[in-house]
Order: structure tokens, then C-alpha cells, then sequence
């Protein structure tokens, strides 16, 4: 589990720093934790970018590759509000 006091720095390497050329830009495999049924039918390395980020960040690193993987449960409460 981080915190904000924690200090650290994730860089994650990609093929290509584009989205897919047609939106809806969903990722093009069905990762674990994702909820929604449609992939994409093109590469998103943005979204595995981002994910792989947040891998690195050690952010619910027991709950990796699978259903129950929630990076940011740690900083964020469900109803929470910035102001």
C-alpha cells in the first residue's frame, strides 16, 4: 500500500506514444481488472502504458493481474471530493 509521503518514480517504455486511430479507445486485450466487455481491435499503448505506471508504482501490488487489482484504492475513497 503507498501513500503520498512515499517518493518515487515510475518511467514505463512504449512501442508508440499514440492512441487507437477510432474511439471508443479501449485496450485491445481484456486485462483482468478490466470491468467492460469490448476490447479494442487496435493497440492502446497508451492504456498499457499507464498501467504498466501504475505496476511499477507499487500501487495493490498483491492484487496484480487480477479482478481484485484497485491501483488507486489506496489514495481515493469511494464518494471522495477534492474540494
Amino acid at each position: 500500500m503507498s501513500n503520498w509521503d512515499d517518493r518515487c518514480v515510475a518511467v514505463y517504455q512504449i512501442k508508440e506514444a499514440k492512441y487507437p486511430s477510432c474511439a471508443p479507445f479501449h485496450p485491445a486485450e481484456a486485462y483482468p481488472e478490466y470491468l467492460f466487455e469490448s476490447v479494442g481491435r487496435e493497440p492502446n499503448y497508451a492504456y498499457a502504458a499507464v498501467r504498466g505506471v501504475l505496476n511499477e508504482s507499487k500501487l495493490d501490488p498483491e492484487h496484480f493481474g487480477s479482478g481484485l487489482w484497485n491501483p488507486l484504492g489506496s489514495l481515493l475513497q469511494p464518494g471522495g471530493r477534492s474540494c
